[in-house]
């Protein structure tokens, strides 16, 4: 996005879950759990994935960027169109779905525990 009248630009990268670093790398450290569990469902990135797509947003002034091994971006249509869908499709019995939310408890039951 960019104010025309100051030359300002906003740009967005959104790198989903990393596979050297950040918050699911240090949650698979200390849970334990391997974190192949959970990026089945959404999809993981590396880190010079990641570096190179915030270099290229800013070479190329893209106001959007999503760096992820799997396509997010029906997952994002669906969402805005139609907003309890989550809803049901997280009451389906798939099991990529069953082990991602296996995971997630997990993760949530460490974290209430402390």
């Amino acid at each position: 996005m960019r104010h025309r009248k100051r030359g300002v630009s906003l740009d967005c990268v959104m790198p989903g879950l990393i596979e050297e670093a950040g918050m699911a790398d240090a949650m698979h450290k200390q849970i334990g759990l391997p974190i192949e569990s959970i990026t089945d469902l959404f999809g993981l990135s590396r880190l010079i994935d990641t570096a190179n797509a915030v270099a290229d947003t800013i070479k190329y002034d893209h106001p959007q960027l999503i760096v992820n091994s799997t396509p997010v971006w029906p997952l994002t249509a669906i969402q805005s169109l139609f907003p309890c869908f989550w809803d049901f499709f997280l009451k389906l019995p798939l099991p990529m779905l069953e082990r991602a939310l296996a995971w997630l408890d997990k993760v949530t039951g460490y974290q209430s525990q402390k």
